[in-house]
């Protein structure tokens, strides 16, 4: 899959995730930096794959927010 991807992408993954392992998406960004993908990354330190803490969620749903602001909002 990462030999096709060209659209860019926002990734966020907490380091103690237990659902999906974090060394995964360390590989797959380096696949994708490796093809010039645009793309941005976040590690949530010390959570897991849903977030427990509120502060990390709130973090997360901010920079969701400010990602999808940024690539569709259109340039005036």
């Amino acid at each position: 899959i990462a030999t096709s991807w060209r659209s860019p992408a926002l990734f966020i993954h907490a380091d103690d995730d237990r659902n999906v392992r974090f060394s995964q998406t360390v590989d797959l960004l380096q696949r994708l930096r490796a093809q010039k993908v645009e793309l941005e990354e976040i590690t949530i330190v010390d959570d897991t794959h849903h977030f427990m803490r509120y502060e990390n969620q709130k973090r997360v749903n901010a920079a969701i927010a400010g990602y999808l602001e940024k690539k569709l909002k259109p340039v005036m």
